[in-house]
């Protein structure tokens, strides 16, 4: 079966695989379920000598950070991978046996550094896609950052200048092949608690100000908005200058919180020993240059009412990205047919969207619709904005 192409885009270790499971787990278990039917038809890779991991697995690492019900400051996101997976999620139309699948492919995030081995590759994928999932590490976007250059990390940790250069290889052919590119901004559990999620969407259209001129010259390529949850109940806490030391488990890392004391990965506090001193996170350098990409830290929400830890598992508007992408796909069919209906040379055999020939349009479009009408399919609503409708 034919599928429908969605890169996702985004720097190294920023969580763009947590987004992805994170976004399947709300599809399936919240309201979406109400209206169509989701499932993951992925066949798991190895390339090598790295295996795939399941989105259930992602979820997994989410969960039992939860479970866990800890008062600890934490690391997220330690896993980290070295090539590109696709992931395929099949939409059903309940009580028939229609359906269509949507591929998403989550690369390394050095995929998307320009010059590197695989950005040629990066470059020529991005002509067969439709849609874009810019995927925007919230605690390194807001910073700020003690003692170092917020925009700098901010630009690094997110490639916001390569992420414009491949940006800038999408073509809408006049108007003819209509394309869709998301901001996703993720990890926004903090901003949304303190009422700020409106910042976290002013400072991308401050920060992506060139790219989304760029794009929003073209005639028929949607922008949007989409501000996550990507746990619920997982919050930022705060930006450390980012060390490792030599535990018996092997190499862990860590941040000072004293001149005397460090706090681990899993957010154990330890003395610091003379013999075995944290040291520096080479790995965290930013390039050629002095500066120290920090490791962001979080913890589990805390219920106020209830004055205890929050620890569900509680992703919020992941499942957004997932409807924005079926609706553009639906709009883009519809927009196709609309164009041969207007062709004086009509073809003896009417072209149809591969991934849409197994698929009632006419019962997808009022699903689409009831599901707009109930308010599940959200626009420009809970930090969710359009900077520019393509349809």
């Amino acid at each position: 079966m034919a599928k429908l192409k969605v890169l996702m885009m985004g720097g190294r270790r920023c969580g763009k695989t947590s987004a992805l499971a994170s976004m399947f787990y709300e599809s399936i278990n919240g309201a979406v379920n109400n209206y169509l039917t989701i499932a993951d038809k992925t066949i798991l890779e190895t390339k090598d000598g790295e295996r795939q991991d399941s989105l259930n697995s992602k979820t997994l690492e989410l969960t039992q950070k939860l479970e866990k019900g800890s008062t600890a400051t934490f690391l997220v996101d330690a896993g980290i991978t070295r090539n590109f997976w696709n992931y395929t999620l099949r939409v059903s139309i309940p009580g028939t046996s229609q359906s269509l699948d949507i591929e998403f492919r989550d690369s390394n995030g050095e995929f998307f550094i320009q010059g590197t081995t695989k950005a040629q590759e990066t470059e020529e994928y991005i002509k067969e896609c439709d849609v874009f999932v810019v995927i925007v590490d919230t605690p390194y976007l807001m910073g700020p950052v003690d003692g170092h250059c917020t925009e700098a990390i901010n630009s690094y940790t997110n490639v916001v200048n390569d992420i414009q250069g491949f940006l800038s290889g999408i073509d809408d052919k006049d108007g003819k092949d209509a394309k869709m590119v998301l901001f996703v901004p993720i990890k926004c559990e903090f901003w949304v608690k303190q009422g700020r999620i409106n910042e976290v969407v002013q400072r991308v259209k401050d920060v992506y100000d060139v790219t989304i001129k760029n794009l929003s010259a073209y005639t028929k390529v949607g922008i949007g908005i989409i501000p996550v949850q990507t746990a619920g109940n997982i919050e930022f806490v705060e930006l450390k200058a980012p060390y490792v030391v030599q535990t018996p488990r092997g190499r862990t890392r860590c941040c000072k919180i004293s001149d005397t004391m460090i706090r681990l990965e899993n957010g154990k506090i330890c003395r610091i020993d003379s013999e075995n001193p944290p040291i520096e996170d080479v790995e965290a350098r930013m390039g050629v240059t002095p500066i120290i990409r920090p490791y962001a830290w979080y913890r589990i929400s805390v219920d106020q009412v209830r004055n205890s830890l929050s620890t569900e598992y509680a992703p919020h508007n992941c499942d957004q990205l997932f409807l924005h992408t079926l609706r553009f796909a639906f709009n883009k069919f519809k927009d196709i047919e609309a164009m041969m209906a207007k062709s004086i040379i009509k073809p003896i055999i009417k072209p149809t969207p591969p991934f849409f020939r197994h698929v009632d349009c006419d019962r997808l479009e009022a699903i689409l619709f009831n599901m707009l009408r109930d308010r599940i399919l959200k626009d420009n609503e809970d930090g969710i904005e359009y900077i520019k409708y393509c349809y």
